[in-house]
């Protein structure tokens, strides 16, 4: 059935019901169908259509040249081991679609069979390396860690047998990281690699006349696939937010907007940074003024929302006139505040530390580091409690409510929870440099975040119907009744279940859902 067009010739001084509470049962269900149908093309899109995250120049540095891999430098691997010569690669056509890029050295064991080797580990893996980089072979190569304190790197080495270290089975070393750039300001990479310790574990035989070096970033195909839904998203995501403000502005003064509607226009704004648009800047300009803007206004978004899930939660079971600052909102504040700052401290330093010095790629060895992860670990973990303790008492308190409420927390409640539980699933799971899942988690995160405020944006428009108060009971006393005798019966009136019914109906008014004019007006 058609709830009927809406009329844009509006009388700005009623209120009105929004959309969602006009649609039947059933289009609610097909929009929730058709989101779920949606989200899951991204994922299909992501696992079969989009290019490879990342590429993988190597190069192998032996005394015996073979067709393996590519070649670098001529160099005698014995004089690298002693510490007399460098490993030195050149990596050209290098593109600003690459975003940000590691360099790691490869070294290989020797296995004499017979489980004769078990396996090397050293903490002190101390090596000198320099990192260069030019725009064309014109140029003088300009080095780019010119601190020198910065030149001496110290690494850890691990090799094994198969299986020997890890979750997964593997054999040999691990590659070990000896750069990472979080920006590409040049096209072109030069490195120049000392190791200063190994003499020892090579003369006795345990490694052999072959070091792989790798120059690993992000595919510029991939990136450029990333950034046309980026975006996409934003831009669609400013187009919505605008229309809601226009539509609902039009619609009924700000003294008669609900609450909610109050709210998703702050999370419709932080929702456009979430996918990035300033994405170009940070390719193109190398400045780092972007990426930290970019951080903080992503981040915000993130929090704001977190904060938004236990305030509509925990609306579901608290009435409006029960909640004051202290016992509604102060915990929830210093929650989501703490961790909030914690996680723009963690991100921001994180980037600057690495950016200033290409070779510092463990900044958790800084003393503080660690804590602060600790602390925001913490907080997160109180976030999860709180929520799934008004999780728990908001899903008994459904069956108090009047069916048009009942149904905007299924439909809200249940759509947030789906959002908040993909989110925070992806990003426990996706850690460290960029992986070959990036295009699933991207799109899995973007799209259903995506969609979510679409959808909100839409269905809490104001509807074609004006929002009717409850219309005033009214009671006929008998005059010749005596005053405790009316006293009496008002006081039962009062009480009737029909009243308390009224009374103790769950009230929702901060972020969705609302029973009343009077309580969304304070």
């Amino acid at each position: 059935m058609m709830v009927g067009k809406i009329n844009l010739r509006r009388d700005r001084t009623k209120r009105y019901e929004i959309i969602l509470d006009c649609l039947p049962r059933w289009s609610v269900i097909l929009i929730l169908v058709l989101v779920l149908l949606l989200v899951g093309i991204l994922v299909v899109v992501s696992l079969f259509a989009s290019p490879t995250a990342s590429i993988n120049l190597t190069r192998r540095h032996s005394n015996d040249i073979t067709n393996q891999t590519v070649v670098g430098n001529i160099t005698l691997t014995r004089d690298v081991f002693t510490g007399t010569q460098p490993i030195v690669d050149i990596f050209e056509d290098i593109s600003v679609y690459s975003m940000e890029f590691k360099y790691t050295v490869k070294f290989n064991p020797i296995d004499k069979g017979n489980n004769t080797f078990a396996g090397i580990l050293k903490d002190d893996l101390l090596m000198r390396g320099y990192l260069y980089g030019r725009n064309s072979k014109d140029e003088e190569w300009t080095l780019i860690n010119t601190r020198k304190e910065d030149e001496n790197i110290t690494r850890s080495l691990a090799c094994t047998q198969v299986g020997y270290i890890g979750p997964i089975s593997y054999s040999g070393c691990w590659p070990t990281t000896v750069f990472y750039s979080r920006v590409i300001r040049y096209s072109q990479y030069k490195t120049e690699l000392y190791i200063l310790n190994l003499e020892n574990v090579h003369k006795a035989g345990l490694l052999e006349d072959v070091i792989e070096t790798s120059f690993v970033a992000n595919n510029p195909n991939y990136t450029s696939y990333e950034l046309g839904f980026r975006m996409t998203f934003s831009v669609l995501a400013l187009i919505h937010w605008i229309v809601f403000v226009v539509v609902v502005a039009w619609s009924q003064q700000w003294s008669s907007w609900h609450t909610t509607q109050k709210w998703l226009i702050v999370l419709l704004f932080l929702h456009i940074w979430y996918h990035e648009p300033l994405y170009p800047a940070m390719m193109h300009t190398g400045w780092e003024g972007f990426p930290i803007v970019n951080i903080i206004l992503s981040v915000s978004f993130v929090y704001g929302f977190l904060f938004y899930l236990l305030v509509f939660f925990h609306s579901v079971f608290k009435a409006p006139q029960h909640r004051t600052f202290m016992n509604f909102y102060f915990t929830k504040i210093v929650i989501v505040g703490i961790a909030y700052i914690l996680t723009l401290i963690l991100m921001i330093w994180s980037r600057v530390f690495n950016v200033a010095n290409p070779s510092s790629v463990d900044i958790s060895s800084i003393p503080g580091y660690v804590y602060l992860v600790a602390a925001n670990v913490v907080f997160l973990v109180l976030w999860g409690i709180d929520l799934a303790y008004y999780i728990f008492r908001s899903m008994g308190a459904v069956g108090k409510m009047k069916q048009k409420y009942s149904g905007r927390f299924r439909v809200i409640g249940c759509f947030s929870f789906i959002v908040a539980a993909c989110f925070i699933s992806v990003t426990i799971t996706a850690n460290g440099f960029r992986t070959d899942i990036q295009s699933l988690t991207f799109l899995l995160l973007h799209g259903i975040v995506y969609v979510y405020f679409a959808c909100l944006s839409v269905l809490l428009l104001p509807g074609p119907r004006e929002e009717k108060k409850p219309e005033p009971r009214t009671v006929t006393i008998d005059p010749t009744q005596s005053d405790n005798t009316k006293t009496d019966v008002n006081s039962a009136k009062a009480n009737s279940p029909r009243d308390n019914a009224e009374d103790d109906e769950v009230q929702i008014t901060d972020v969705v859902l609302s029973r009343n004019d009077e309580d969304e007006h304070v």
